[in-house]
């Protein structure tokens, strides 16, 4: 799949990705080849770790990840997420889960031609989610506040 000439893609990789001391999580990490192939790929250009995600989510049109915080955070800006793999957003109106080449286009097309403001219902099924699977000492009006604050607190989003 190509984009038209005018759409840049920004990849940033998460700083454990590329840092230089040994971790085993990065036992399967990716090597220099895959680098390389992006490199010659027109439109496509590489971020510093240190670059604000902020910034970047804030000036984008879409975003993707695996499940990282660059999805909450794009959620935080109204801004659609390409998840490949589900997260605990991945519920919300702004949000599309893919597992291969047509379901990712699929996803593309789907926010390239959709108007979306509001994500009212992710909201209402991440709160029913959260309050009624607090099984001790349930009281919905008490759990409502607290998911309340959670989210405020999670989404960054002033009291």
């Amino acid at each position: 799949m190509s984009v038209d000439k005018d759409t840049v893609i920004y990849v940033k990789e998460h700083p454990r990705q590329i840092d230089l001391f040994p971790d085993l999580r990065k036992f399967n990490s990716r090597n220099i080849n895959f680098y390389s192939k992006l490199l010659k790929l027109k439109n496509v250009y590489f971020v510093k770790t240190s670059f604000s995600s902020d910034a970047l989510v804030k000036k984008s049109f879409l975003n993707s990840t695996i499940t990282g915080s660059i999805g909450s955070d794009s959620l935080r800006f109204k801004k659609p997420v390409i998840l490949f793999a589900q997260s605990w957003y991945s519920m919300s109106n702004l949000c599309r889960v893919v597992n291969n080449v047509k379901s990712c286009k699929n996803a593309i097309s789907y926010y390239t031609n959709t108007k979306f403001l509001k994500d009212e219902e992710f909201k209402k099924k991440l709160s029913n989610f959260l309050i009624y699977s607090n099984v001790n000492n349930y009281n919905k009006v008490k759990n409502s506040k607290y998911l309340l604050l959670s989210l405020k607190k999670i989404l960054r989003i002033p009291k």
